[in-house]
C-alpha cells in the first residue's frame, strides 16, 4: 500500500486537499483528530496528562481546557516536551493499526494528515 504523508502549516490547504482525497475513497488519518479523540475526557492520554500536568487545565465540565494546556506548553519547552512524549506514542500507535487494517481491507493508497511529520 502506498502511504502519502501529507503536511504542512496553518492555512496550507491540507484539509482542502484530504477531502479531495476521501472524495475518491482514499482513506485519511488526520493526527490532529486523532490526537482530539485520545484526549477526550476518560481516555489514556487524557489521564496521564491531568496526572502529568493537574486539575488547572481542566474546563468546568472536566474537559481538557485545550487553551490553557496551549498557553501552559508553548510557554514553557519543557512541558511542550513532557505532553508529546504523552500524546506522539499513542498517536503513532493509532496511526499504525489504522495502516494496516486499510491494507487488511484491501486499499492502495492511504493519506497521514500530520502537521508535524518532519
Amino acid at each position: 500500500m502506498k502511504w502519502i504523508g501529507l503536511t504542512g502549516g496553518i492555512a496550507s490547504g491540507k484539509s482542502t486537499v484530504a477531502k479531495f482525497f476521501e472524495e475518491f475513497n482514499i482513506p485519511v488519518i488526520g493526527a490532529d483528530q486523532v490526537s482530539h479523540n485520545l484526549t477526550r475526557k476518560n481516555q489514556e492520554a487524557f489521564k496521564e496528562i491531568v496526572r502529568s500536568f493537574g486539575n488547572h487545565i481542566l474546563s468546568e465540565n472536566g474537559e481538557l481546557d485545550r487553551k490553557q494546556l496551549a498557553k501552559l506548553v508553548f510557554s514553557q519547552p519543557d512541558q511542550l516536551q513532557l505532553l508529546e512524549s504523552i500524546l506522539h506514542p499513542k498517536i503513532q500507535k493509532y496511526v499504525k493499526e489504522q495502516k494496516e487494517n486499510f491494507q487488511k481491507e484491501g486499499h492502495l493508497v492511504a493519506v497521514y494528515d500530520v502537521p508535524l511529520l518532519f
